[in-house]
């Protein structure tokens, strides 16, 4: 059985965001706006799930010293904003198909254009890190007639252990054909529960965001 879905949160954006995340969609409980029960744990955000790993995977990598937990939403805006980090997901409104969380359930029917063009238009963005590759692929399909783009295979010195398949660089250009803006795409293994172990996740995150936090230290 489909359900239709409109997603129940807007992007993030702090104004100094650097890095951008993106996801595809919450579980179906956190899209029931009129019956929304929070379980105990949850967090009525991106990645708000108890079960979810995002949250503490995202706070040891950042802040590997801290003892606290990311327990609210605006707990988790102000990481975001502390670490110049945007969070937004690539669908607007969607089919889900039974009561999966995973990526094969759902069907993306619009876009999130706001996302897009925010992305496009902020300069200071340098990186798009996708937390699975079917965002990734859902992000260039919707891209296709927003914006002048090249994406392209990226050997990237700065990730030598990376698998070559979860780097890219897009390279934006204005409506006169000149190149503008390049943007380096990162593809993270997916925080679902599903996945891999949690030490591989974390170990996978600091890999890939290591060069976004070495950068910032700049």
């Amino acid at each position: 059985m489909k359900t239709r879905y409109i997603h129940p949160y807007k992007e993030y954006f702090p104004h100094q965001a650097r890095g951008l995340i993106i996801g595809t969609a919450p579980p179906h409980r956190f899209c029931e706006t009129d019956q929304l029960k929070l379980l105990e744990g949850d967090i009525d955000f991106f990645y708000g799930s108890y079960h979810s790993r995002f949250w503490p995977v995202l706070n040891k990598v950042f802040e590997p010293e801290s003892i606290s937990w990311l327990r609210t939403v605006r707990q988790c805006q102000r990481f975001l904003t502390r670490h110049n980090l945007a969070m937004g997901d690539i669908i607007a409104e969607f089919h889900r198909t039974g009561r999966s969380a995973g990526d094969e359930n759902l069907h993306m029917l619009t876009a999130n254009k706001q996302l897009i063009h925010r992305l496009a238009q902020n300069q200071k963005i340098d990186y798009a890190f996708f937390t699975s590759h079917e965002a990734l692929c859902l992000f260039r399909k919707s891209i296709r007639q927003e914006l002048l783009y090249i994406i392209e295979a990226f050997s990237s010195p700065e990730l030598p252990a990376a698998n070559p398949k979860d780097i890219f660089k897009m390279k934006l250009y204005d409506e006169a054909g000149h190149e503008y803006r390049t943007i380096t795409l990162i593809v993270l293994r997916s925080p679902s529960p599903r996945g891999v172990d949690s030490l591989s996740l974390l170990e996978d995150y600091q890999l890939k965001f290591a060069p976004f936090i070495e950068s910032k230290a700049i």
